[in-house]
């Protein structure tokens, strides 16, 4: 899924807003419980632009899980981050903006934000809310699990994913459990999404992806950009993104002369496949696409081919020089499928073929098409 950078600029809350009602009750984030009194805006549909921003970043949540939202967004100083509640029947995500403002000024806390607002929005998708028990060990590590998911989905690396926990005093409470259950309960939701068809499990070492400083544009060194000793093929072609060369480190004969040439990947035709030679349904075989400049790629689309028969794609690993490294999964699909990738600007991307499921018929693994964007 395409991850999204959202500039955070806090507002001020809208003068003149006027408080429906305001009640005490006990209000539980992440780390700790509370006796707060919140008060709900008579229209909370009235948003300014923090709580526009929240909405933005809930609504990036929530779809990677493909869950409309089931709750309103309000802003609150009484809470440290955010909460989810109940209040006469509806249900709500509180967030203080002076803590959404305090993060949103440190690039390296993008995750911090993303992992506090899934967590408590796990709680209202997962029913915690509306059970009347408050917080319990059990349902926080439900939420943290669903966190992890979502960070996954979005494109954190697991130790990004883990960092805000890693934070957290190791001893638990009767509503928050012990640090090293959470830290196994957020791994468990990182694994599931980076495991799923589509998803995509991002190296720890790209951390620096996410620098404070830029990492500045690579500088084409088509000599030695990449180790190419062991390509059988190399075309130029064109591609959506402009001029390259595709290689590829095997290239299967038809028997009549004919060759499934790496050309074909970006010939825009789904009939005509590189099909790589090797062994093992191809399990390393790479191609890669080397670009006359550095390219910003943001999604990869693949189609498979249109044999049913051949082996299809359902693991690959992705590597660019910008220095990302990934493994990403693809559905058992002949049509076309897309993953969005964190590269930013790269002069080649190769893809390496990591696992298939299987065919029936000839066992040389097939690439119909790939696009970038």
């Amino acid at each position: 899924m395409l991850i999204r950078r959202i500039s955070l600029t806090v507002a001020g809350l809208i003068s003149g807003v006027a408080s429906a009602f305001a009640e005490p009750q006990v209000v539980c984030t992440v780390t700790e419980c509370q006796d707060v009194e919140i008060a709900i805006p008579e229209f909370a549909g009235a948003q300014n632009l923090t709580v526009n921003q929240v909405w933005a970043l809930a609504g990036e949540i929530l779809a990677v899980s493909g869950l409309a939202p089931n709750f309103q967004v309000i802003e609150s100083d009484e809470v440290a981050n955010a909460a989810a509640i109940v209040r006469r029947s509806e249900r709500y995500l509180v967030f203080n903006p002076e803590w959404l403002e305090r993060v949103a000024a440190n690039a390296t806390s993008k995750w911090e934000v993303y992992g506090v607002l899934a967590h408590e929005i796990g709680h209202h998708l997962q029913g915690h809310t509306l059970l009347g028990i408050g917080s319990r060990p059990p349902v926080e590590l439900e939420a943290d699990t669903y966190a992890g998911f979502a960070l996954g989905a979005l494109g954190a690396s697991k130790e990004q994913a883990l960092a805000l926990w890693r934070g957290f005093g190791e001893e638990g409470s009767s509503t928050h459990p012990p640090r090293h259950q959470r830290l196994a309960a957020v791994e468990r939701g990182w694994l599931r999404a980076a495991q799923r068809p589509g998803g995509i499990a991002v190296a720890d070492d790209t951390s620096s992806a996410e620098e404070e400083t830029p990492r500045p544009l690579p500088t084409p060194k088509r000599s030695d950009a990449r180790d190419r000793s062991r390509d059988a093929s190399c075309v130029p072609v064109s591609t959506a993104v402009g001029q390259a060369v595709v290689c590829a480190t095997s290239v299967l004969s038809d028997g009549t002369g004919a060759a499934h040439s790496p050309a074909f990947l970006f010939d825009q035709d789904p009939e005509t496949v590189w099909k790589e030679d090797g062994v093992r349904f191809g399990a390393g075989q790479s191609i890669a696409v080397e670009f006359a400049n550095p390219t910003d790629i943001r999604r990869v689309l693949f189609h498979g081919g249109l044999d049913g028969a051949a082996p299809r794609i359902k693991q690959l690993v992705v590597k660019s020089s910008s220095g990302f490294v990934g493994t990403i999964y693809l559905e058992d699909d002949l049509d076309w499928q897309f993953v969005s990738l964190p590269l930013g600007s790269a002069d080649w991307i190769s893809l390496t073929i990591e696992d298939v499921y299987p065919g029936t018929g000839r066992q040389d693994t097939p690439i119909g098409e790939i696009s970038f964007e």
